[in-house]
């Protein structure tokens, strides 16, 4: 396998969403498996879909049960505006 370029590594993460995610917790949480599901997918090709201005109006609905919901809504929307605000 051909290893690729730093650069072109990191055009990918900003170009992907999903692949930025899969970066940031290997990042964050070394030592922890990522464990991949579809609504996972699904939320970050809606988010993307959004910073690209192809949808305008976007509503994610996380329970209050969920352990990680102050962690995603915190770091994450931070990260999305960085983007948006970088483009």
């Amino acid at each position: 396998m051909k290893a690729i370029h730093p650069a072109e590594y990191q055009a990918a993460l900003r170009a992907d969403f999903y692949s930025f995610l899969l970066r940031c917790f290997a990042e964050l949480n070394p030592r922890l498996p990522f464990l991949a599901n579809w609504h996972l997918e699904v939320l970050a090709a809606k988010l993307q879909a959004a910073q690209a201005g192809k949808i305008h109006r976007l509503v994610v609905c996380i329970s209050n049960r969920s352990p990680h919901r102050s962690r995603f809504l915190h770091g994450g929307s931070a990260m999305f505006r960085h983007a948006r605000s970088s483009t």
